[in-house]
């Protein structure tokens, strides 16, 4: 115990309650957003994305897929970096993403397995230098 100069006696954490107050703000994530994730599955995700969940705690859910393709755009015009994990690659925005990543902003995607890539994405995507 650690006493201060006026006698009472200074509370702190162990190394084992501050081990679980680092992770907290990833509770704390996963109960503000409980009903979201009473649809959706973090299974999917590779170990070490799922273990980092609270690292989005400030960040925006958008729902809806002409919202989410805005919010794409807004982003690819003013950020320096974009790292996305999505399930369809956005053939629309692809020459701004490009014309971007030419300037030196760091694209990187993330693509599951059962992505779906329409017809001529691909193709699109090798025409802008990206590799698949």
């Amino acid at each position: 115990m650690v006493l201060c100069e006026d006698h009472y006696p200074l509370i702190s954490l162990s190394e084992s309650g501050n081990a679980v107050k680092v992770q907290l703000h990833t509770l704390e994530f996963l109960a503000m957003n409980r009903g979201y994730f009473e649809e959706h599955s973090l299974r999917y995700l590779p170990l070490q994305f799922a273990q980092r969940i609270g690292t989005l705690q400030d960040c925006e859910i958008i729902h809806g897929t002409v919202r989410t393709l805005a919010k794409f755009a807004k982003m690819y015009e003013r950020g320096e970096y974009v790292k996305a994990l999505i399930a369809q690659v956005p053939l629309d925005h692809i020459g701004k993403i490009a014309h971007r990543a030419r300037e030196g902003m760091q694209v990187s995607y993330i693509f599951g397995e059962n992505t779906i890539v329409p017809e001529g994405r691909r193709e699109e995507l090798a025409k802008e230098g990206w590799i698949w």
